[in-house]
């Protein structure tokens, strides 16, 4: 059984590290890291997200998307905007500037997801986020149990 852990813990560093190196090398052109590009896929898709938000997205803490928000927000890839009602509330979206700049890569990063995904049939899609979410049930009841 622990080997089979391993196993799945193994399969699962694989797949982050091939993913890392497909964001770093499609983004190497306009200077931002794979979990740069991670976030900047993630808010091409939804427009506008409080930090929070992209913090769950990302699966980091809220304080590594604000150091990474601060870097992308340096090189005018991402603007910062602050709540009227409450200035504690921080929300992130894309540079017109950047969106402009970056089109094209995103029409290649979806056409690549897509051809990918094309690969597998529909069973084959369900098996995956069926494995997916038992592995995150797995993971959160044994969190819970730690908590207890």
């Amino acid at each position: 059984m622990q080997n089979r852990g391993y196993e799945i813990l193994g399969t699962i560093k694989k797949l982050h590290e091939e993913m890392k190196q497909n964001f770093e090398s499609k983004f190497k052109e306009l200077n931002i890291t794979g979990t740069q590009g991670m976030m900047v896929g993630i808010l091409h898709h939804s427009k506008i997200l409080k930090i929070s938000e992209l913090s769950e997205k990302m699966g980091l803490s809220n304080s590594t998307v604000s150091g990474i928000v601060d870097r992308l927000e340096k090189q005018n890839v991402v603007e910062r905007i602050r709540s009227e009602t409450d200035r504690r509330v921080v929300s992130v979206k894309l540079t017109e500037q950047f969106k402009n700049l970056a089109k094209d890569h995103f029409n290649n990063m979806d056409q690549f997801f897509n051809q990918l995904m094309s690969k597998a049939t529909e069973e084959e899609m369900d098996q995956i986020l069926t494995g997916f979410k038992l592995l995150e049930n797995i993971i959160e009841r044994a969190s819970e149990e730690n908590d207890d």
